[in-house]
């Protein structure tokens, strides 16, 4: 029987200025999993602890941190101004070191093992003309990524992929300005691709 059983704690604190409105919100929030059987058994204990602070004008920190027991698993961390009132900002994303049980329990329903796969990233999402023009730019790697389905198994790779896209909602367009994406295998180039010009 494939079971996970979890537990999930929430707080909630908002500080308000003198005209009553929110001048900081803050959340901590908490997902812990007790007893995890058949394909999630290797998710028992796992955790993922959600810190975040917010102002009218910034995004002080947004972190979401996951572990088990004493082991880190990766974290998906993210700052920066943020006007919330118009809908504009620059948020730096950051992903560090996700590791391969945060990735199989998203892909474990698709019976789905993902080895020894890290994830790392960063990214800047901008955000325009009341949030009707955003863009974002970035770097993910993924080392020694590899998927295991049904007794299936890909050959490690580690992962490059570079990216620079846009999106304009009022004309109702979006743009693909670069992608890079390059593969090795024990240090030997064996996958590039790349966009030779801007794609919409």
């Amino acid at each position: 029987i494939d079971l996970v059983q979890a537990k999930l704690d929430a707080t909630l604190n908002v500080s308000l200025a003198g005209d009553l409105m929110p001048k900081e919100v803050g959340v901590k929030a908490g997902v812990a999993i007790g007893k995890a059987q058949g394909m999630y058994a290797d998710l028992a204990g796992l955790t993922a602890a959600l810190n975040g602070d917010l102002t009218p004008t910034e995004l002080k920190e947004l972190a979401l941190n996951f572990s088990q027991g004493d082991n880190a698993l990766g974290t998906i961390h993210a700052r920066g101004p943020l006007v919330l009132e118009k809908r504009e900002g620059k948020v730096k994303l950051e992903i560090s070191a996700i590791d391969r049980k945060v990735l199989n329990f998203a892909g474990a329903k698709s019976g789905l093992d993902f080895g020894n796969t890290r994830i790392d990233s960063a990214n800047e999402i901008s955000l325009g003309q009341n949030g009707r023009v955003i863009s974002a730019t970035g770097r993910l790697t993924a080392q020694q990524f590899t998927v295991t389905q049904n007794k299936t198994t890909t050959i490690p790779l580690d992962l490059t992929v570079n990216y620079d896209v846009s999106v304009d909602k009022d004309a109702q367009s979006a743009l693909l300005q670069a992608l890079t994406l390059a593969g090795t295998q024990q240090a030997r180039p064996v996958l590039r691709a790349a966009l030779t010009q801007p794609m919409g």
